[in-house]
């Protein structure tokens, strides 16, 4: 019987990297939310959720 532990290990890191970039882009996307209120305008939730979206 074959054992495929290197395997197991190399997509465990890759799992654990894709996570690691899914929250970074998370905070990243909510860091952009929250320079609509840092500009000093008065941004409501609409503004910040469109802030917050990637691509724009």
């Amino acid at each position: 019987m074959r054992s495929y532990q290197t395997a197991r290990s190399l997509y465990s890191f890759l799992g654990f990297l894709a996570w690691c970039i899914i929250v970074v882009g998370a905070l990243v996307a909510f860091d952009g939310g929250a320079a609509t209120q840092a500009i000093g305008r008065n941004a409501g939730p609409i503004q910040f959720l469109l802030a917050a979206m990637p691509g724009s």
